[in-house]
C-alpha cells in the first residue's frame, strides 16, 4: 500500500501522516496517535477558519459543553472524566479530518488502509485460538496487547482487545468495507492485475467471516447478516434471498425448534452457534448481568432525571449500589448516554449525527445523476483506468464505497443499540473516520470549502 498525495498541497503532509497513523494505530494506539496528533494540528493550522466557521462542529462544542456539566454535577468526577475521554477528542477529529477529506480517492483510500490494518488483528486472533499464543505483551509505550490466552471470555477470540465484542464491532465494520471494496473491484476492466485484487479481498473477507464467527459475537452475527442482506438489496440480487432465509431458517430452527430431526440438526450445525443463539452454553446467569434488567434500571433512571442524567461514566457505579452488582454499561448506547447525561444531550449527538448521515445519502443518491467529476481529480486517478466508460465506471465504483460507509455506520449503530463498544479507542475511532469522511465530501460538494 503506497501513501496517496492529496490534491491540495496545504493538506499534502497531514495526509500523509494521517494515513500512517491510521494503519499503525489498531497495532499501536501511542503511535499512531502521534501521527494524528501532527496532522490534525497542522489542518488547524492551514484550515483553521474553516474549521470555525462550520456550524456543525459548532453543534458538537456544544454538545460537548453539555458533557463537561454533566461531569461536574455527577458523584463521581473520575468516572465523569473517564467518560469524556470517550466522546471530546472524537469531536475534535470529526471536525479536523472532515477538512482533510475533500475528494472520493480519499475514501478509497481510507478503506483499504483501514482494511489492511485489519491483518494483524486477524494473525493475532487466529494464533490466540489455534496455537495458543497469550500475553499480555508490552513493549513500553509502542505496543499494549491484551492478547488473553484463548481469548475473554475464554474460547471466544479476542485478538489484541480486551474482549471479544470489541474485537466482533471492529471486525464487522472492517468487514463491510471489504465488501465494498470487492464490488468496486468488480466494476473495473478486467484484467490479471484486478482479478488477482479480486482473489486476495475474497480470501481476506473470508477470512474474517471466519474470525467473527469465532469471536461467538451474537451481535456482530445478526449486524453481519443484516449488512450482506443491505449489499444483496442495493445491488438487486434477490435470487440470494432464497438461499440465505433458507440457511436462517435451518439455523434458528436448530436453536430454537421443538420437531423430530432438531437434535439431528444439533449434531451437524456447531454447538458455539446454536448453543449461543439460545443461550443454553450459559443456561444459569445471574438476573442482574442480563439486559433486560440492565435497560430497565437505565430507563428507569432517566425518567427520574430526565435533563441532566446521573453523569457521564456514572452508570456503573448507580447500578451497582441498586443491585449490588457492578455493570460498566446498560448494553445500549441509547440508554446509557439517556441515563448518564440526560435526554437533551442524547438527542444533540443523534442530531448532529444523523444530519450528517442525512447528507451522505443525498450525496449517494445525487452520484448516479448530478455529480461531475473535477479535472484535477479525473486527470490523478485516470491512468488507473482503461475504458472508454471510464466515468461512468468511477462513478459507479465510488457510489459502492460511500454505501459501505453508511451501511458500516448503521451497523455500528444496530451494534450499540445491544452492547456499547465505544470504550475501545481503535472500535470508537472507525465511525468517526467514516462520519468525517462523508462530512468532508458534502462540504466539497456544497462548496463551503
Amino acid at each position: 500500500m503506497l501513501l496517496q498525495k492529496h490534491l491540495d498541497p496545504q493538506l499534502r503532509v497531514p495526509w500523509y501522516c494521517a494515513q500512517v497513523g491510521i494503519f499503525i494505530f489498531p497495532v499501536s494506539q501511542f503511535s499512531g496517535s502521534i501521527f494524528l496528533l501532527l496532522s490534525f494540528v497542522t489542518v488547524y493550522i492551514e484550515k483553521r477558519q474553516e474549521i470555525q466557521n462550520n456550524s456543525i462542529n459548532w453543534g458538537f462544542a456544544c454538545l460537548g459543553f453539555l458533557l463537561i456539566i454533566t461531569v461536574f454535577l455527577s458523584s463521581n468526577y473520575i468516572a465523569g472524566v473517564k467518560g469524556l475521554v470517550n466522546f471530546l477528542p472524537y469531536f475534535f477529529i470529526f471536525a479536523f479530518f472532515s477538512q482533510l477529506v475533500q475528494h472520493y480517492t480519499q475514501l478509497k483510500q481510507l478503506t483499504w488502509i483501514l482494511f489492511l490494518s485489519a491483518f494483524p488483528i486477524l494473525l493475532l486472533g487466529f494464533g490466540q485460538i489455534f496455537l495458543e499464543w497469550a500475553g499480555p505483551i508490552k513493549w513500553g509505550l509502542i505496543v499494549n496487547w491484551h492478547l488473553h490466552y484463548m481469548g475473554n471470555p475464554t474460547y471466544r477470540m479476542s485478538s489484541v482487545f480486551y474482549h471479544a465484542n470489541f474485537c466482533a464491532s471492529y471486525l464487522v465494520t472492517v468487514f463491510i468495507l471489504g465488501l465494498g471494496l470487492l464490488l468496486a473491484q468488480f466494476l473495473r476492466p478486467i484484467s490479471l492485475n484486478n482479478l488477482i485484487k479480486a482473489i486476495i479481498l475474497i480470501i481476506c473477507n473470508s477470512l474474517i467471516v471466519i474470525a467473527l464467527i469465532l469471536t461467538h459475537s451474537r451481535n456482530a452475527w445478526m449486524v453481519t447478516f443484516l449488512s450482506c442482506l443491505a449489499f444483496i438489496l442495493y445491488l438487486s440480487w434477490y435470487w440470494l434471498l432464497i438461499p440465505v432465509a433458507t440457511g436462517i431458517t435451518i439455523v434458528f430452527s436448530t436453536a430454537f425448534g421443538n420437531f423430530s430431526f432438531q437434535n439431528r440438526l444439533q449434531s451437524i450445525i456447531p454447538i458455539f452457534i446454536w448453543g449461543r443463539l439460545n443461550d443454553s452454553l450459559y443456561p444459569e446467569r445471574d438476573i442482574n448481568t442480563l439486559r433486560i434488567t440492565q435497560w430497565k434500571f437505565a430507563w428507569n433512571f432517566t425518567i427520574q432525571s430526565p435533563w441532566i442524567g446521573g453523569g457521564l461514566g456514572n452508570f456503573g457505579y448507580l447500578y451497582e449500589a441498586e443491585t449490588q452488582t457492578f455493570i460498566s454499561h446498560p448494553h445500549n448506547l441509547i440508554l446509557m448516554l439517556t441515563s448518564e447525561v440526560g435526554i437533551p444531550a442524547t438527542l444533540c449527538l443523534y442530531s448532529l449525527v444523523g444530519w450528517i448521515v442525512i447528507k451522505g445519502v443525498i450525496l449517494f443518491k445525487s452520484l448516479s445523476n448530478t455529480y461531475t467529476i473535477r479535472n484535477d481529480f479525473f486527470k490523478t486517478i485516470s491512468k488507473y483506468y482503461k475504458s472508454k466508460n471510464l466515468k461512468r465506471i468511477i462513478k459507479k465504483e465510488f457510489k459502492v464505497i460511500i454505501f459501505s460507509y453508511l451501511v458500516a455506520l448503521l451497523s455500528y449503530a444496530i451494534f450499540n443499540i445491544f452492547d456499547v463498544v465505544i470504550f475501545d479507542t481503535r472500535v470508537n475511532l472507525l465511525p468517526w473516520l467514516l462520519l468525517s469522511s462523508i462530512n468532508g465530501l458534502t462540504l466539497q460538494k456544497s462548496g463551503i470549502n
